[in-house]
């Protein structure tokens, strides 16, 4: 589609080119015409005062020039090209020239015969009514060239403008999406090497996170066993129910990890999108994790989001096991959850009354591997970069704002079904 509105664009650029050279060449010989008109206008003149002048000099002298039957004839020859011209053009002139015509046949028989003072002052008087008269004429054809000078520029001008107006239109219509759409992917593909590097960052950290995480287990249980095999050996039994107990937290943290890679990654089961009314879902993962009594729902009001159902619940999970986590132990825990409109939008907010977040800390709460102070084997900071994946997933953002030691809370964006 792209490759065919290319090839219109130079054709009708090529054309208009084509069309401006043509109409220049064409303005161009009409300027030579009347270029060469007055010229021979000009001649004309010139011609009847030699003629005079040739014939006085007869009349002075006794002796009739050699050439002035020949100037006579140009004479004469260059006045039937202005009159043809006339007749071709359909010129207004066309009379006055047909005047000068017989004028000038008129005065071949006066050139032919002895001249006398009566002839001279007869061929003065025809020679200035042909002058006066060729003046008139020099003095039109000059107006009329000036106008159509003047039209010619007009019509220059609308060309000029018409082939700006179709430029700009072969930018906007053409060539303007081919530079949106190498703008667009020159943005997509900045946004891909952005996330590239951020996946490298992740990588790097994942790797350092799972043989930290995996290993200690390992070479933990393989400590133990050495010690278990050297003691066997000497008859005697070990066992240590701390080693065992921390041993047993390494490897349920290990295999969590494990498991939460896969969900982060994508392993997970992927449903389509559907609509879910929002106090439902609420309602059911604060009794999944058994915190209904903690939570107050009351400004919630039946919304219907659209996306992936069980996504946004794990989302709603583990917001809501972040908050009962991180809850302070000096007072009960409150938990409020409200929404906001917002331009075809419903934004989710989640706010508890528990220890908060440092000042330092928030902007890294939503990367890997970062999580509270809390050790826990139900901790591998996977969870709210894994909650920030999902609501982008969803076109949506995440975000927190938090004071410590007076509560958090955690804030997204999801599309509301139209």
């Amino acid at each position: 589609m792209h490759q065919k509105k290319y090839i219109l664009a130079i054709v009708l650029a090529v054309l208009v080119l084509a069309f401006n050279q043509g109409y220049i060449q064409y303005c161009l010989n009409l300027k030579n015409q009347d270029a060469v008109l007055i010229n021979t206008a000009g001649k004309q003149r010139m011609y009847s005062q030699k003629i005079l002048h040739e014939y006085e000099l007869w009349y002075i002298s006794g002796t009739p020039p050699a050439d002035l039957m020949d100037l006579y004839r140009e004479w004469k020859l260059k006045n039937e090209e202005l009159l043809e011209h006339s007749l071709d053009n359909k010129e207004d002139d066309f009379s006055t020239l047909q005047n000068l015509s017989h004028l000038i046949e008129t005065q071949e028989p006066l050139l032919k015969s002895f001249p006398t003072r009566a002839n001279i002052e007869q061929l003065n008087s025809s020679m200035q009514y042909f002058l006066t008269t060729m003046d008139d004429l020099v003095l039109e054809y000059q107006h009329k060239a000036d106008e159509k000078l003047s039209n010619i520029r007009q019509v220059e001008f609308l060309l000029f403008g018409l082939s700006l107006l179709l430029l700009f239109l072969e930018f906007y219509f053409v060539f303007g999406p081919l530079i949106r759409d190498l703008t667009a992917k020159s943005k997509a593909l900045k946004k891909s090497y952005e996330s590239l590097a951020q996946r490298k960052h992740e990588l790097e950290q994942l790797t350092y996170a799972i043989s930290h995480d995996i290993q200690e287990p390992i070479s933990m249980f393989q400590s133990l066993l050495n010690r278990y095999q050297k003691k066997k050996k000497k008859g005697e039994i070990i066992f240590n129910e701390k080693i065992i107990d921390h041993l047993n937290l390494r490897i349920s943290k290990a295999n969590k990890l494990l498991s939460d890679l896969l969900v982060y990654t994508g392993s997970r089961v992927k449903h389509t999108k559907e609509s879910f009314d929002l106090k439902t879902l609420v309602a059911e993962v604060a009794s999944k994790i058994n915190c209904h009594e903690k939570i107050d729902t009351s400004e919630i009001h039946n919304l219907k989001l659209y996306g992936y159902k069980s996504d946004i619940s794990l989302v709603l999970e583990h917001l809501l096991i972040n908050a009962i986590t991180y809850q302070s132990k000096d007072r009960l825990l409150q938990v409020k959850i409200h929404q906001e409109i917002e331009d075809k939008h419903c934004v989710i907010k989640i706010k508890d009354n528990g220890i908060g977040i440092a000042e330092h800390k928030i902007h890294t709460v939503f990367n890997l591997f970062k999580s509270g102070d809390k050790e826990s084997a139900q901790r591998t900071g996977f969870g709210l970069a894994f909650c920030k994946k999902i609501i982008e997933e969803h076109g949506g953002k995440i975000g927190v704002s938090s004071q410590l030691d007076e509560g958090t809370e955690f804030y997204f964006r999801l599309p509301l079904v139209s």
